[in-house]
């Protein structure tokens, strides 16, 4: 896997098989060019909040899907 979208599709198997580091890298690449202002270290933090969250969608944790959905509706 070579870059990250979250609106893109991938099966859980790929994404589980990355290495933490390089799955923040791929999730900070890609918000690195919508959020130019933001300091470095709040986009790491960022990126690994999201690497938490794409994580526990793929190994199907309960509530994530219901509470991502929500967040999307609300525009979260």
């Amino acid at each position: 896997m070579d870059n990250y979208n979250p609106n893109n599709s991938i099966t859980a198997q790929e994404w589980l098989a990355l290495d933490e580091a390089k799955q923040i890298e791929l999730i900070s690449d890609f918000h690195a060019e919508f959020v130019k202002d933001l300091p470095d270290d709040a986009l790491m933090v960022h990126s690994s909040i999201h690497v938490i969250v794409e994580n526990q969608l793929a190994m199907g944790v309960d509530l994530i899907p219901e509470t991502i959905a929500k967040l999307i509706r609300q525009g979260g």
